[in-house]
């Protein structure tokens, strides 16, 4: 892909970079690793994730191609819309509504800093998970299951769905809370500190004080380096 050599172009381009690596990451794990597994569903885990690092909207994005891409390369039934809406929202609304969580927390507590690029405590972040599941997968995959496929009992088929996703849910979002959060706490540690979503640039060695000879080199954002 070619690009203007602008910043905006390069973050274009490594935004749609990452989006493909997270996809790919998705339907491997989704369609080849989840299967054979017994009892443990991990294909929500990178789709959450990937709402997370990468924002709401590249989220649905990596979770609509993943759906696509796996039902082309290892197909279980006839191609279904709904089930590729159910994995951009499965993206998408974590993070939205960890946004929501962080930045309510900020007015009440009145403190500063970016809802967005800060590590959740792991209770938001579960809260989040099992909200957005309880909407995906236990109100409108239920509801169109049972709206297409079982019209005379409609009502009872659509509580017995709702009730089982409900529960297989509730036994994976903690685990899905735990691996989103390491991985972010991990991600965390290697970047350099953003405000705003975007780079704190950290002054040169040669440009500070301390390079000087005979002087000691000042602590850098608080902390000695």
């Amino acid at each position: 892909m070619q690009t203007d050599g602008s910043p905006h172009g390069r973050q274009r381009t490594l935004a749609v970079v990452r989006i493909a690596i997270l996809s790919a990451l998705a339907v491997l794990i989704r369609r080849y690793l989840t299967p054979h597994l017994i009892g443990l569903n991990l294909g929500g885990c990178p789709l959450i994730l990937s709402g997370l690092l990468l924002g709401p909207s590249a989220g649905a994005c990596v979770g609509a191609i993943s759906d696509v891409v796996g039902a082309y390369l290892l197909p279980t039934g006839a191609f279904n819309p709904v089930f590729t809406l159910t994995a951009a929202l499965t993206a998408a609304l974590p993070a939205l509504l960890l946004q929501l969580l962080q930045g309510l927390d900020r007015k009440v507590n009145h403190t500063a800093g970016d809802a967005r690029t800060e590590v959740p405590p792991l209770w938001k972040l579960l809260v989040a998970i099992l909200v957005s599941q309880g909407l995906t997968k236990g109100l409108i995959l239920p509801w169109f299951l049972t709206a297409t496929t079982l019209h005379a009992a409609s009502t009872a088929a659509f509580n017995t769905l709702a009730l089982h996703f409900l529960c297989t849910e509730c036994v994976h979002a903690p685990f899905y809370a735990v691996a989103c959060r390491a991985v972010l706490r991990a991600l965390a540690r290697r970047r350099p500190a953003r405000v705003a979503g975007r780079p704190v640039p950290v002054p040169a060695r040669a440009q500070v004080a301390g390079n000087v000879p005979g002087k000691t080199p000042p602590a850098v954002y608080g902390r000695d380096r």
